[in-house]
């Protein structure tokens, strides 16, 4: 039996289960998210938004006061770039901002 990358494996895995795979995927997006915004606003103001879901290439974002809100919809297309740069791909197409 010949050796095989465990990285062609993984991803032969989650192309068997797509359900799994949308799952991966949502979770490299929030986190690629996350890191944006602490990279975008700092540790301290990024505490006040965090990524809630993504699905369809929608990021759904919540904040903490309408004042974040506004900050987050001045910023979305920078965030929406630095985001998907991380990712290496355009994935996140949409941000849908909402106060928690």
């Amino acid at each position: 039996m010949a050796l095989r990358p465990i990285g062609g494996m993984q991803s032969e895995a989650l192309s068997k289960h797509g359900g799994l795979r949308r799952n991966v995927d949502a979770v490299r997006v929030m986190d690629a998210a996350k890191r944006a915004l602490e990279g975008l606003w700092g540790t301290g103001r990024a505490a006040h938004m965090r990524p809630v879901s993504f699905a369809d290439g929608e990021l759904k974002l919540a904040a903490s006061a309408s004042v974040v809100v506004g900050e987050l919809k001045r910023d979305e297309v920078r965030l929406m770039n630095e985001i998907n740069r991380m990712l290496g791909a355009r994935v996140v197409y949409k941000l849908r901002i909402v106060q928690a």
